[in-house]
Order: structure tokens, then sequence, then C-alpha cells
């Protein structure tokens, strides 16, 4: 206490104490009276002045719990005809309660302190209290308060509504003592724990771990120790970077090392002693190989040629053991080859030969063949011109004119077709083809000749150029006293006209012809084209036909007129007896 009253009494308390009725303590435990009776009723107890609160329990089967904004009073609810006390346990630290929301949540619900360490939880659903605040990892019921877990509170409530309360304490880290090897934060920051008051101090230079507070070991290359302590810099001892071995140089085994001119090995730092593996040993740098000869390498140990040199193999190209028994260059291929002690360890090369005329190919050696309309073979060989055979232009085929195949051929007069140069035996394509004679003509075809058919006048002469003839055959008209469309379709004589009409290959390409018919009998006239006319006493008509006997019609004789007698009148008639006159 800091003072008491005259009856010896405690009347004020040191700080970090507080006055409950005539005493001075750290934690004080209050219990409310009971909650009335019907939903949702709420009993609340307050902690004494200078007092916060720690725990809060009491609600309806551990879900009704809750802190005021202040942190100093502890509310538990009840729910329907149940009634419940509010219990909490109250102490001098200034604890401040960090609700989860203002609004219910569903499911997993967590809460962290903004400021401070949480201490406590407290979990509280909405209306009418029905138990559905439980443990995120079982899902079973909590109890009335709960622990935090990593300095968080969570709770799953399912599909109903809940708020979660973390009881943050506000303690000052200046009354927390940091363990060895963690540097403490400034005493006026808010925490009452390791994570929240200690920062862990980082392995130092020439070591590696999680930190100080969990182990440092010296790196590779390194010799030494690290011990966390208590005191600034929280640690002592050192890592010491060891210098590099014999025959070998650089800043030390951790910055690397590398052996020295005219050695060759490797140096490798390790973390026990003497801190490497490896060795650097004296190598073939000073030895000189013979031409033809490649060294293995400076750092290949030795001092013979068999030790330091190996032989080079014929370049691309050529053939043979090695350059240092001699290279010749393979077929299809030109050059020389000359043993040297400079890198690549010979002179000369080996050129591959380009493909001949009229062939084609990469090379000689990877092989020519003859272009489209060349005929023949290529074939590698060692002596100039490295290659033997050649490629030949083909004739053109039958039926077709031109150079060679290669150069073009084109189908002679009366043929059709084409002929294109070809990779593959007979190395071309196409053929000329014979045309057949054109309409109204007749013969084996256009290059053995075609002439107009029986009726039709003109001539076909074969050409090169489609439709590979020139010329025509037309029909020849009907002739003099014929009718019909031409010769070929047919003609026939007109009416009163006999005789036929034959079409014939020859000018004037028909033979026969129409000759008028002569006046049949009782009937006078040129012919019967140019008109006939009964004679006297017949009576008649004749008009010209196309059919045998060439007209139709004939002369009647007349009979006698009333009144006379006789056969008829071209016989004669007289007039009968008590008759007077004549009849001609």
């Amino acid at each position: 206490q800091a003072s008491r009253t005259g009856d010896n009494q405690c009347a004020s308390c040191n700080p970090g104490w507080a006055l409950v009725g005539t005493e001075c303590k750290k934690q004080h435990n209050v219990i409310s009276g009971w909650s009335k009776r019907g939903d949702d009723k709420k009993a609340s107890v307050t902690c004494p002045a200078g007092m916060w609160v720690k725990k809060c329990w009491g609600g309806w089967k551990g879900d009704g719990n809750f802190i005021s904004s202040d942190g100093k009073t502890c509310t538990a609810q009840a729910t329907g005809g149940m009634r419940v006390k509010a219990y909490a346990t109250c102490w001098t630290t200034e604890t401040l309660p960090e609700v989860s929301s203002r609004q219910w949540k569903k499911g997993s619900i967590t809460v962290d302190c903004k400021q401070g360490d949480a201490i406590g939880c407290t979990c509280y659903s909405a209306w009418k209290v029905r138990n559905y605040c439980y443990d995120s990892k079982s899902k079973k019921s909590s109890a009335d308060s709960f622990d935090p877990v990593d300095h968080k509170c969570t709770r799953w409530s399912g599909n109903h509504k809940v708020k979660v309360f973390a009881l943050c304490s506000q303690e000052k880290c200046a009354s927390f003592e940091c363990g060895a090897g963690y540097e403490p934060k400034p005493g006026t920051t808010v925490g009452s724990s390791s994570d929240s008051c200690c920062t862990p101090v980082s392995c130092p230079a020439g070591s590696s771990g999680l930190g100080v507070p969990s182990g440092c070991t010296c790196n590779a290359g390194f010799t030494g120790s690290i011990t966390k302590t208590l005191e600034a810099p929280f640690f002592e001892g050192s890592c010491d970077a060891v210098a590099c071995p014999k025959n070998s140089h650089g800043e030390s085994l951790g910055a690397g090392c590398t052996c020295d001119k005219g050695y060759s090995g490797s140096i490798k730092a390790t973390s026990a002693d003497p801190f490497f593996s490896g060795t650097c040993v004296k190598t073939c740098s000073l030895f000189t190989c013979p031409k033809g000869w490649q060294p293995k390498g400076d750092d290949v140990v030795g001092s013979t040629r068999k030790a330091c040199c190996e032989p080079v193999a014929c370049p691309s190209g050529a053939f043979g053991k090695s350059v240092a028994d001699g290279c010749k260059c393979k077929k299809g291929f030109s050059g020389k080859i000359s043993a040297s002690r400079s890198s690549p360890y010979y002179s000369g090369s080996c050129s591959s030969v380009d493909c001949p005329a009229n062939s084609e190919g990469a090379n000689v050696p990877a092989g020519c063949t003859c272009e489209a309309g060349y005929s023949g073979s290529i074939e590698a060989t060692r002596s100039a011109p490295f290659y033997k055979g050649e490629c030949a232009a083909v004739a053109c085929p039958a039926n077709s004119a031109g150079n060679n195949v290669a150069s073009g051929c084109l189908c002679v007069a009366g043929y059709s077709g084409s002929i294109a140069k070809a990779s593959a035996d007979p190395f071309y394509t196409g053929s000329c083809t014979a045309v057949k004679c054109p309409a109204h003509s007749s013969g084996t075809d256009l290059p053995t000749g075609c002439s107009c058919n029986a009726g039709y006048s003109g001539t076909i002469t074969a050409t090169s150029a489609s439709p590979f003839f020139s010329g025509e055959c037309k029909a020849v008209s009907c002739p003099l006293h014929s009718v019909g469309t031409d010769l070929p379709r047919g003609c026939k004589c007109k009416e009163g006209y006999k005789g036929t009409i034959t079409a014939t290959a020859a000018d004037p390409f028909f033979m026969g012809s129409c000759t008028p018919v002569a006046c049949p009998e009782h009937s006078t006239g040129t012919n019967v084209p140019g008109g006939c006319e009964c004679s006297a006493g017949y009576s008649g008509t004749i008009t010209g036909d196309d059919e045998n006997p060439y007209y139709e019609g004939s002369c009647a004789a007349v009979q006698c007129p009333a009144g006379s007698a006789g056969t008829d009148l071209p016989s004669g008639c007289s007039c009968k007896a008590g008759f007077t006159g004549s009849v001609v």
C-alpha cells in the first residue's frame, strides 16, 4: 500500500496495485447476481477501479460471454427460461477487448489483437444463445472462455452467427525479459510475449542459421563458434575466414581458391578442420606436344607425351588414323591436311566439291542427282575432278520437237499434249497424242490427213496450236431444181421435177439432176413446172408434185350437153333431131 487511514486501513496503493475494499490487490474475482427470467437475459459484473477483465465466464453452456469496450465489464447471457451469473477475474494490467466484427459472422472466425497480446478469449452467439461457439478443430462445444493460439482467438459456428472477443493485454515490454540471443524492443512497445517484445538476432558474418537463438554454425571455409548471450550484441565468438592452402591462391577458402599456374586440382571449402578438401598438383603446362598432337590441358598431371598429349583426329572431309599419322581427303573432297603444333594442330582442309553441270545436290560427297530432263549418274572419287559420270540431256520423245527435254519439247502439228522434264526415267512426263479429224471430215487422224465428208467442201490442215488444225468443211447447198437444207442432210427434186441428188466428196460435191416432167395426156404446155392446161373438150387441173409421177390431177373428156348426142366433146357432139345448133 501507499498510505493507511486513521484506523490503520489501506487508503491508497502503489503503482501496479488496485484498492479493493481496504486491501491492495493485483488480481481479484467478482461475481454478479442471477439474471432475470426471459429470453436473452443478461447478468453483468464490473471490475474494481484500476482493474480490467482478465477472464470472463458464466454464459449458458459457455456460449454467451462478452466484454465491454473499456475492458472493465464482463457480461454473461442466458437463453429461454434459463438463469446465469457473470464471473470475472480482474487484474491491474490494462486489457482491452478486440471483437471479430461489428457484424455477426458465420463459419470460422478469427480475431487478433491490433495492439498487445491476447491473454484470453470469449465467444457470443446471436439472439437466443444456442451453444453455437465450437472449438475450431474438434467442432465441439467450447468452454466459457478459452485460450488463444499463436496470439489469436478462433471459433467455428457452422451456419450460425457469432462474435469472437480477444482480451488484449496492454502491458508494456519494459517488464518483459527477453531470452539469450534476442534483442529487446523499446520498453514502450505494447506486449507481453517474446514475439511482441523481442527480435531474434541474425547470425553474424561467416556463419549461417535461422538466428542466434536457434543456433549459428560457421560457414564452410570459416573457423570459430557462435554462442548466444543475454547482453549486447547478444552473442559471443566469431567465424574467421581460413587462408587458401599451399599451391593455390585467393582471398580465402570462403571466397574461393584457385590452383596456381602449372598446378591442377580443386580446393573446396568444408566445415571441418582443416576446413577444405582437395589438392593442387603439378600439371603438363610446361610440356610441348609434337606436331599433330593436342595438349590434354594445363591441369593434367604429367610430363610425357603419353601423359600430356592426345592424337588429333582427322578433320571433317578427311580420313586416317590421326593427323600425326597422316590424313587424306575422302571421295568427293579436294585439298590437303598437314600436321602443326598450333591449334587446331593441323593446317589445310578437305573441301567438298560442288555438283557438276546439269546435276543438283548439296555437293558431290553428299550426293548429286541429274536435274530434270537429264539422264546419267555422278559418283564421288578421290582423284580430280573428284567425281565421275555426267548428266546428258534427254532427246524429245516421239511426236514432239525441240533441242531436248531439258530445254523444252513441243508437240508437232496435229498432236495435242505436253512434255515436262522429270528426274525419274524416262526423265520426262506427258506425251503427244494424235488429234482426231474434226467435224464433217474423215480420216485416221490429223497427222495422217483428214478430208471433207460427202456434201461438204473445204480443206483440213494440221497445226501445232489448239485446236491443232486450220480450215473447215462447210455443207454444200442443194443444187438447181432441188430443195433441202444442204447436201449432207439430203436434197429432193422440187414439185414437177424428177430425178435424184446424191452427195459426193468431189466437186461439185453431188451427182444426179432434177428434170421437168412433160405435161400429161389431154393437156398442153411446156412441162409440169411451166404449167399444163387441159386440151379443148377436157376439164380438170394439173399441179406439180414431189412424188412419182411428179404431178397430180388429170384432164377428163366433157360429156355432150343436153339436146346433143355423142360420146363426149373431144370425139364430137351433134344436135339431136328436132334440135338446131352446134356443139364446139
